[in-house]
């Protein structure tokens, strides 16, 4: 397995309790090999491991119990003082379990057909990224691909900072290297409010998404990305939006209508689309579209470019 275990130290210096320089100051890297349950954490004196495996290493340290899962870096330890004027510093030990691929757990197909090679995950499993986010749902094969598999699974995608889909699709493929969030979401945070809806092409960020800011704001605001960087800040007005979640052909679709100085944009975001086969099965297909209608009546259609587009074209 693609994995490593951590033992991090930091120095921290805090200025009135907000931390303004945060420096890695030793990495050193356990051998896994040697990870004995019932035993100390090499490189970790008074530890005990308590559980070990690629999805969870389970340690207790200094009286307390952490639970450290692939991705993820958990504070175990710290000294420091507060100094005078409110200006401290801090040593601070993490553990991080790391990842350089996606770990994935769950079951395979390893039957072969005619002209198809059907080899790769089925049925109930989950995805640990090397980012620290999760996957745990359904994974179905692709029947249509003649050249090769393709996979698309549909569960729960939880990021590494707690908020979630209930109900997501990512792609993946035989070689377990990719495991993509690809469509259009509405996220949550823990809480359990909805907050923005966001688009996903192949695991990045993509499209124009539509944000509220916290529970209590009425207004919503657009914010432009494209490969998971804000490419504009946005000075258009949402004067309407519709999202439409209903079960039909499509997955979610949002309807946003942008005003600015040059006139109203209308923005069409859809997650995906289903469709029969030639096998009469009913098969997802995880692809973001994005339409485009500039204030001049030209239309922009695309599938990943059309951000890229949209800002070409504001420039004109």
């Amino acid at each position: 397995m693609a994995k490593a275990i951590l033992i991090n130290r930091y120095e921290d210096h805090s200025d009135h309790g907000v931390v303004v320089h945060h420096t890695l100051k030793e990495s050193v890297e356990v051998d896994v090999k040697k990870i004995t349950v019932g035993k100390p954490l090499p490189e970790l004196p008074g530890s005990i491991v308590q559980h070990y495996d690629f999805t969870l290493l389970e340690l207790e340290y200094d009286g307390k119990t952490f639970r450290i899962t692939p991705g993820k870096e958990e504070k175990i330890g710290y000294s420091g003082s507060g100094g005078e004027m409110g200006v401290g510093q801090e040593l601070v030990t993490t553990i991080k379990y790391a990842l350089d691929k996606p770990q994935y757990l769950g079951g395979f197909q390893f039957e072969d057909r005619v002209r198809q090679e059907l080899k790769g995950p089925i049925g109930d499993g989950e995805v640990w990224l090397p980012g620290g986010d999760h996957f745990k749902g359904y994974f179905h094969l692709n029947y249509a691909c003649i050249n090769g598999p393709a996979y698309a699974a549909e569960g729960r995608y939880t990021f590494a900072n707690g908020d979630y889909i209930e109900h997501a699709w990512i792609e993946t493929d035989s070689e377990f290297e990719r495991f993509q969030l690809t469509g259009l979401y509405r996220i949550c945070t823990e809480s359990g409010f909805n907050y923005c809806i966001a688009m996903f092409n192949g695991g990045r960020r993509h499209g124009i998404e539509l944000d509220m800011p916290n529970r209590f704001c009425n207004r919503y605001i657009a914010r432009f990305w494209y490969d998971n960087v804000v490419e504009l800040s946005s000075s258009s007005e949402v004067i309407a939006h519709d999202i439409d979640e209903s079960e039909g052909d499509d997955c979610m679709c949002l309807t946003l209508t942008l005003h600015d100085s040059k006139g109203d944009y209308i923005v069409r975001q859809c997650g995906g689309s289903w469709f029969e086969n030639e096998y009469g099965k009913r098969i997802y297909k995880p692809k973001v579209s994005i339409s485009v209608t500039l204030p001049n009546g030209d239309v922009i259609d695309d599938f990943d470019k059309a951000l890229n587009l949209l800002q070409h074209n504001d420039k004109d």
